[in-house]
């Protein structure tokens, strides 16, 4: 029990100095980052992870359609609200 509890001491110590030293590194590649790059990452997150594929592109489909529906806070241009003024806000996903 006592070489576990250090075991995993020391592997989230040097797991945090890590993180800390290469923080700067990952921010500067994180900010190089396009659309391109931010969709493929998000696409694969989806599809690789699941062992279904289908399931993987069906949640990626159900997601992307829930936030077209709303106002765009980039260009304030309105998507999928039907008309509707509430929708105008997007649809909430937490109550």
């Amino acid at each position: 029990m006592k070489v576990g509890n250090f075991s995993s001491i020391i592997g989230d110590f040097t797991g945090e100095i890590r993180l800390i030293v290469g923080v700067g590194v990952i921010a500067e590649i994180a900010l190089k980052l396009g659309p391109l790059e931010l969709f493929t990452a998000y696409f694969s997150a989806f599809v690789v992870v699941g062992k279904s594929v289908f399931k993987g592109l069906a949640s990626a489909a159900l997601g992307v359609s829930i936030k077209m529906v709303g106002t765009d806070l980039i260009s304030a241009s309105e998507g999928y609200t039907f008309g509707s003024y509430e929708l105008l806000n997007s649809i909430g996903l937490v109550r």
